[in-house]
């Protein structure tokens, strides 16, 4: 069983991911956060597998809010749900080491794959990042500075 916390300021998404999500025998919301502080309370508790959030959740950058959960729960995939998908979140994503990031309008089934993958230590932004050339680039530069 995949157990998966959802975060999201938005009730009414939440309910729906817990219902569509809910019909899967795989699949167990097990909390849902909507804000920051509820999320992290909730991560203490649960130690979910799978972090599905909206970027929107804080004020903060996305990078800070990963990299906090990370050091939280280090084995948690987290998957970010953006209402508008650009290079540079992207981007910021990856070196967060998030393990997915997805356009909020994306089919049910992506959803389900991205999570599954994740919940066994794969990493779908990879295959976000593979369609991207502008961030693919970004990243080699990153790489070869660092080397």
């Amino acid at each position: 069983m995949i157990e998966v916390l959802v975060a999201d300021k938005q009730p009414f998404f939440r309910q729906g991911i817990r219902t569509v999500l809910g019909q899967y025998d795989d699949i167990e919301i097990v909390g849902e956060a909507g804000s920051e502080e509820e999320l992290f309370t909730l991560i203490n508790t649960l130690f979910p597998d799978v972090i599905l959030f909206d970027v929107d959740l804080s004020g903060k950058s996305n990078l800070t809010l990963v990299k906090a959960i990370k050091r939280q729960t280090p084995s948690a995939a987290i998957i970010l749900l953006t209402p508008r998908p650009s290079n540079e979140e992207l981007f910021e994503a990856i070196k967060a080491r998030a393990s997915g990031y997805l356009n909020r309008d994306v089919s049910i089934e992506e959803v389900l794959a991205n999570i599954r993958k994740a919940a066994i230590g794969g990493h779908p932004i990879n295959d976000t990042f593979l369609t991207q050339p502008k961030v693919a680039q970004k990243v080699l530069e990153q790489f070869q500075e660092l080397s």
